[in-house]
């Protein structure tokens, strides 16, 4: 039996990139150019939170791409791979950025949750997804594992 993987990305406090379709004032030719390339390559902007089921399996070498920008006063940012359509469903991948986290404040927390339970190999690490910051995260199966992999845009 194929599992069905579903992808949640419970970004409820990340803002996607929609000026180019918010009709801002003056006609800006760098924003049509931009805008004519998402087209071309595919790209869309979501509302959060995006939840969506894959039609097969990630299979190796796939990978999962997720653009946007994050609130000026985050709360928290969840990226979960859910394997099956079920609330307690298997999680191969939980990134779960936490911006009140304790005395040392904001922290990436990354975990796997199976057969109803969170395995003890929880790691916690600073937080690289900065408040009003434009994000660009990756993610790739490689073997049976994650690779994943950011880049920030800097003013």
């Amino acid at each position: 039996m194929k599992a069905i993987i579903l992808i949640v990305f419970a970004l409820s406090f990340v803002v996607c990139d929609e000026t180019a379709e918010s009709g801002a004032s003056g006609h800006d030719p760098s924003e049509e150019k931009e805008k004519n390339y998402k087209k071309f390559i595919g790209e869309t902007s979501y509302r959060m939170p995006f939840k969506t089921r894959l039609a097969s399996p990630l299979k190796n070498g796939q990978t999962i791409h997720a653009v946007g920008t994050v609130d000026v006063e985050p709360k928290r940012i969840d990226f979960n791979f859910h394997k099956g359509p079920a609330q307690d469903s298997d999680l191969p991948l939980h990134l779960s950025c936490r911006y009140e986290e304790g005395l040392f404040g904001e922290k990436l927390v990354y975990n796997t949750f199976k057969d109803g339970h969170w395995e003890d190999n929880e790691q916690r690490v600073s937080n690289p997804f900065k408040a009003n910051s434009d994000f660009d995260l990756r993610v790739r199966i490689l073997n049976g594992t994650y690779k994943v992999s950011y880049l920030f845009k800097f003013a």
